[in-house]
């Protein structure tokens, strides 16, 4: 049995170490993969590097691309195609294009919008809150299977520091885009800073298309955020004192799960994914997305009580290593949809 594996994100993020770790899984499942992603995408980069000796890396091209955007399916990829038993499509638009050949189609759901999610065959939510909000917009229940993205612990031990000699650092990070919320961390830092000066600085991390909007917002609203650029995740980690996610949209957030990895203390928007990996409020902060001033209340109690920032971290560490996040369950869950969607959509 071989299986596709195909999208057509070009950047870094969540889709490119989603897209990885399932090629990662499938491997020990499939007789053979081909993998699809655009030519000199972030991805393709990467499955170069790897060298992955029984995988076959098939270059989109922007040409390609736009017919599959325009529902279309080239003929060179509907050929190719047909050596496969089922297609992992890791963008909803492209479910409607693929499901021409024939072949059943698992969508996965990267984002909170089910457009094009109706033309598969099988469709992945990455929480329970982002299943039911599927099923809210009309996807029918029986097609949607929850299944978590998996995370492997690095640090062997919480070495959290929940009192550091300098200053507090919060963090935001991510692709500067507009789901991301960073305004909202920006407004949140301008109330706090007055209150705090010196003894706590407020950094944002990351690249993207926001960069100088961004910029010009912390200055007209007089925000002590600090931007950083796109650094080193594991350096980042080990200055961050509370790590802030305030996404309007995040079905999942890999993110979080590096952060908490370290025992860092997080607070996040109730969006779909950190409700599910945060335990709704059990392993982190929980604040309405959108909400600037909630952030700032909510950040306020963590930078003034060591004590909750200790027993976040705690409570952060081990939830990231709970079996709900291990990739053996992942890999467990992944197999019996990709044979149930074989079984019922041959």
């Amino acid at each position: 049995m071989n299986i596709a594996l195909i999208t057509t994100d070009r950047k870094r993020g969540g889709i490119a170490v989603a897209f990885i770790n399932y090629l990662d899984s499938i491997r020990s499942m499939a007789d053979g993969v081909v993998t699809y992603a655009p030519a000199k995408s972030h991805l393709l980069s990467i499955l170069k590097d790897r060298a992955f000796p029984d995988v076959q890396i098939i270059e989109l091209s922007p040409v390609q691309i736009k017919m599959l955007k325009w529902g279309f399916l080239p003929g060179a990829l509907r050929k190719s195609l047909q050596t496969c038993s089922v297609i992992i499509s890791h963008n909803n638009f492209l479910c409607h294009p693929l499901s021409k050949s024939n072949i059943p189609v698992i969508g996965i759901c990267h984002s909170d919008k089910p457009t094009g999610l109706e033309y598969a065959d099988r469709i992945i939510a990455l929480s329970t809150s982002g299943a039911k909000s599927l099923v809210d917009a009309g996807l029918k229940a029986e097609k949607i299977q929850c299944l978590p993205h998996y995370y492997v612990p690095i640090a062997q031990e919480n070495r959290y520091q929940p009192c550091p000699t300098g200053p507090l650092i919060v963090v935001a990070a991510g692709r500067l885009v507009k789901k991301k919320g960073f305004e909202d961390f920006i407004d949140a830092a301008a109330l706090l800073g007055p209150r705090y000066g010196d003894k706590v600085e407020f950094w944002l991390a990351g690249e993207g298309e926001l960069m100088d909007p961004l910029h010009q917002h912390a200055t007209a609203t007089s925000s002590p955020v600090k931007f950083k650029g796109w650094v080193d995740i594991k350096a980042l980690i080990a200055q961050t004192s509370i790590f802030c996610l305030p996404s309007h949209a995040e079905p999942f957030g890999y993110v979080l799960s590096e952060f908490m990895d370290f025992g860092v203390p997080c607070v996040s928007t109730d969006t779909n994914g950190p409700l599910d990996i945060l335990n709704s409020d059990q392993a982190g902060v929980i604040y309405p997305k959108g909400d600037a001033n909630q952030l700032a209340e909510k950040l306020a109690a963590l930078i003034e009580f060591e004590n909750d920032r200790r027993d976040l971290s705690s409570r952060a560490f081990a939830r990231i290593r709970e079996p709900d996040f291990s990739k053996e369950k992942f890999e467990e869950r992944l197999k019996n949809i990709i044979t149930s969607t074989l079984l019922f959509c041959p």
